[in-house]
């Protein structure tokens, strides 16, 4: 999971010049033991917002000094440039930390519990759907667990490539449901009208 839901540290850092969050988020990975690392501009192109979840479970001082001084070496070894404390100091070859702040793992909690009994809830109302426009049980169980197989099949895949689970990536996840619940609808309709008996009426002679 990404730090969208594991919590982690977050840190505003300034820069003279402007940056690209994709190259000093892959640069970062490494110093953070690829425990996840979110980068993102805050207010402008030369400010970034960068998130982590490395070392997330331990709430000593000693751990808040040891996350900042890897986020400041990896920092120094993506750009080149130096850290200073004195933001007045800051030049092209230097960078500076304007605030720091951490992401508690109770909120990071009820995201995980509200998407959990969202996705059951969910799953529910596609098979009362189905089964009450087609009138098929056997349609509704095999959308349901075609939905659930494809959406289990696309984390798994995200988890054996060690790919962090975050915001953006889970508006992606439930854009992919919602079109693999309009298809299931579809295959429903077809289903139907293929199954469905044809009614003959003979004429008298």
């Amino acid at each position: 999971l990404g730090v969208d839901f594991k919590g982690g540290r977050s840190y505003v850092v300034t820069f003279s010049e402007v940056q690209t969050p994709s190259i000093v988020e892959n640069g970062l990975q490494e110093s953070f033991n690829n425990e996840g690392v979110e980068v993102k501009t805050f207010g402008a192109d030369n400010i970034l917002k960068i998130t982590t979840s490395y070392l997330i479970n331990d709430d000593s001082d000693d751990a808040d000094v040891t996350v900042k001084n890897q986020l400041i070496s990896g920092l120094e070894n993506v750009t080149n440039l130096s850290f200073i404390e004195d933001d007045t100091m800051l030049d092209e070859e230097n960078f500076t930390i304007s605030s720091s702040s951490k992401v508690g793992a109770t909120i990071a909690d009820d995201i995980q519990n509200s998407s959990l009994s969202s996705g059951i809830l969910a799953l529910i109302a596609i098979f009362v759907y189905i089964l009450i426009r087609f009138r098929k049980w056997q349609f509704s169980t095999g959308a349901v667990i075609a939905l659930f197989h494809d959406t289990l099949f696309v984390i798994s895949a995200f988890s054996i490539a060690s790919l962090s689970l975050t915001e953006s990536i889970s508006f992606q996840l439930l854009d992919f449901v919602k079109q693999r619940t309009y298809i299931s609808i579809e295959l429903s309709e077809n289903l139907s009208i293929l199954t469905a008996t044809p009614t003959f009426t003979s004429k008298s002679s």
